[in-house]
């Protein structure tokens, strides 16, 4: 079974904040999820344009707080 790109943003989250991927939801966000803050968020983001090759405008990325919003946002630029 392949890994889909929403998988592997989950992965990268739960990674970086310590979590285990089971408690990661759809509804993880800035804020909300443990160890999600502001600069767990520069993180996140650095390790998304890394492990898929993009840049991420600072215009973009102020939009891409939920795991639902950076996996789509992930998802349409790869």
């Amino acid at each position: 079974m392949t890994e889909t790109t929403r998988d592997r943003v989950s992965r990268i989250v739960a990674s970086l904040l310590r979590l285990p991927l089971a408690e990661l939801g759809r509804e993880a966000c800035l804020g909300r999820t443990p160890r999600w803050d502001s600069l767990a968020q520069l993180d996140i983001l650095a390790a998304c344009e890394e492990e898929f090759n993009l840049i991420i405008e600072p215009e973009q990325a102020v939009d891409l707080i939920t795991l639902e919003a950076l996996s789509t946002y992930v998802e349409q630029h790869v």
